[in-house]
Formats: structure tokens, sequence, C-alpha cells
């Protein structure tokens, strides 16, 4: 999924249309409404369906959801992850031959990604070579990337805009989201309840929200 893609999937779910047709979804195939606890409980669920006539029916409802919302066909892993788990992984965990990459949350630094390069007891150089191209295109798509400074503080302020977004739909006063924003996000203190308000202004139009 490309940068822009990623940047739709986000939008998306900050948009309360989508975020109706999901609940229904929900309700209507008896998945929890804040998704599944754990792989276990998806896969009982999914075991349940498939033994049962309803499984076309399911699938075509989940395909609505493209349909509904203009989305290609590459959006249905994402879809269906936060379907089932009300979860987005912006970066997926990708394995090739002997190595692994996955991402994972910077508890330190709110909106930022950390990228892991693990190898294996048979690992050798060669397998690393061999893949470092794909590395380094990865890479790029991890905040705080070093070669593109540019790309990475687009990534912030998009990261920061979500995040402020996401607080005002929780109920949260403008002044009471800088205090906030300062404490979790100290990069950005110097923002001010006027400048919150022209972000949630722009988030609302960016989402298509109501």
């Amino acid at each position: 999924m490309g940068t822009y893609d990623k940047q739709k999937m986000l939008l998306l779910a900050l948009n309360s249309d989508f975020e109706d047709h999901v609940l229904r979804l929900r309700k209507k195939w008896h998945i929890p409404k804040n998704g599944f606890r754990d792989d276990a409980e998806s896969k009982k669920w999914s075991m349940d369906l498939l033994e049962s006539p309803k499984n076309e029916s399911f699938n075509e409802d989940f395909d609505q959801i493209l349909v509904a919302f203009e989305l290609s066909v590459h959006f249905k892993e994402k879809i269906h992850e936060y379907l089932f788990f009300n979860t987005l992984s912006e970066f997926p965990e990708v394995e090739k031959g002997n190595v692994r990459f996955f991402w994972e949350p910077d508890k330190l630094n709110k909106g930022k990604e950390k990228l892991f390069f693990e190898i294996y007891a048979g690992t050798t150089l060669k397998d690393i070579e061999d893949v470092w191209n794909f590395v380094k295109e990865v890479q790029k798509s991890a905040v705080g990337y070093a070669g593109g400074r540019r790309r990475s503080k687009k990534v912030n302020i998009m990261e920061r805009d979500r995040y402020i977004y996401s607080l005002s739909k929780k109920g949260m006063s403008h002044n009471a989201i800088m205090v906030d924003l300062r404490k979790n996000m100290p990069d950005f203190k110097k923002l001010f309840v006027d400048d919150i308000s022209k972000i949630i202004a722009r988030m609302k139009q960016k989402t298509g929200d109501r």
C-alpha cells in the first residue's frame, strides 16, 4: 500500500459515515462492537461463518464498503483489519527469505513508528544484500527517515493532525487538546487554540466528515 493510499485509509477511519457503516456491518454479522479481542475469536467466528449458508451474503456486504466509499480492491486487507479488530496497522509485517521487517509504535513518541530488521540463525550476508533495495524502499515509509527530511516532516504533520482530530471527535475542547498535544507531542508545543481550530476544520474537510 503506497503512502497516498495509507493516508487515505487513515483519513477514512475518521469519517463518521464510514464508522457508521462499519458499526452497522458488525451489528448485522455479530462482530463485537469494538472488534474481536484476538485472532482466536476472529478465527472461530470465521469458521462458524464458513459452515453457514450466509457466507456469500457476508462477502457481498463486505464488498459494499468498497463500493460505498469508492475504494479499489487494493484496500480490502485494511478494511478487513479495521472491521475485525478496529485497528489500522499502517505498516504491515513483511518477510522475505531469511530476513523479516516489522513496525511498532514508538511508545515515547506518539504518532511515530519504529522499524525493526530481524535476522535468523541461518541468515547470511547475501540474504541481506539480496533484499537491501527492498529495505531502503520500506525505510522511506518510516517516520524519522534520515534520507528524506522533508517527507518525514510531512508525515509527522499528518500524524499530528489525525491525533488532534481524533481527540476532537472524542469531545475534548480545543484548549484541552492544546494541553494534551504539548504533553504528548512536544514537537508541536507552539500550537495554540486558534491553530487547533484550523486543523480540525481542515481535517473535517479532508475526511468528508459531517
